[in-house]
């Protein structure tokens, strides 16, 4: 079922003050930049603007705990991915494994200095900035308070979740695999299945309404910070 919402007015710096995200109980069209009025939705329902038809949000799946708990998840995963091997390979009686890390500073090691680096930041820096954000805004929302810069941190969050591609390479890893089979004798390692789990995480929190926590700090006082 389609909802549509009110227009309302404003400037365009109030619009666009959140990025999306105008001002408490407000969302701008991403298409045509139209300020609708957020109203509550039940399942199953969708808003949509009233100008162009777009879909704008529809109610969020997750509660603050569960993506708490994702990105919390999410972090455990991580760690265990740099912790542990992704994978071991034996060829001739030698063997060797690797982390997640240790893949990028081979790949640095190497001469690739510039796919070691996109590796790093999409793979590692984006999804730890991503869960971190999200562990510390909605750690603070379940105590029933806002966190001190959760405003910045929700803009923050909006650019880094873009760069957040740990899919791309957790299929990378897997066609490699594949592929070395034929030459060495390769088997997945905890650190594979870490990668996986953290893949799976990121994308339940990306796939949800990003707006969902635009709309959660709205509902908590401003006790502290911005």
């Amino acid at each position: 079922m389609e909802r549509g919402t009110g227009v309302t007015g404003g400037t365009t710096e109030e619009r666009l003050g959140h990025a999306g995200h105008a001002a408490p109980g407000v969302v701008v069209c991403g298409f045509c930049d139209a300020v609708t009025r957020r109203v509550a939705l039940r399942r199953g329902e969708r808003a949509c603007c009233p100008c162009c038809g777009e879909a704008l949000y529809r109610p969020p799946r997750l509660t603050p705990d569960a993506t708490l708990a994702l990105a919390l998840a999410g972090v455990v995963a991580l760690v265990i991915a740099n912790l542990y091997p992704v994978m071991t390979m034996q060829s001739g009686g030698m063997r060797g494994s690797v982390t997640f890390w240790q893949s990028v500073l081979v790949l640095n090691d190497g001469g690739f200095i510039a796919v070691a680096a996109v590796v790093a930041v999409t793979g590692l820096v984006a999804p730890a900035v991503q869960l971190g954000l999200l562990v510390y805004v909605c750690a603070a929302l379940r105590l029933g308070v806002r966190a001190p810069g959760s405003t910045r941190a929700l803009h923050l969050l909006r650019h880094v979740r873009s760069w957040s591609m740990i899919e791309v390479l957790l299929m990378g890893a897997l066609v490699a695999t594949v592929k070395l089979a034929g030459m060495a004798k390769i088997a997945p390692g905890v650190g594979l299945f870490a990668l996986l789990a953290l893949a799976l995480c990121v994308a339940v929190l990306t796939a949800d309404d990003p707006d969902r926590l635009w709309g959660w700090l709205d509902e908590v006082p401003r006790r502290v910070g911005p």
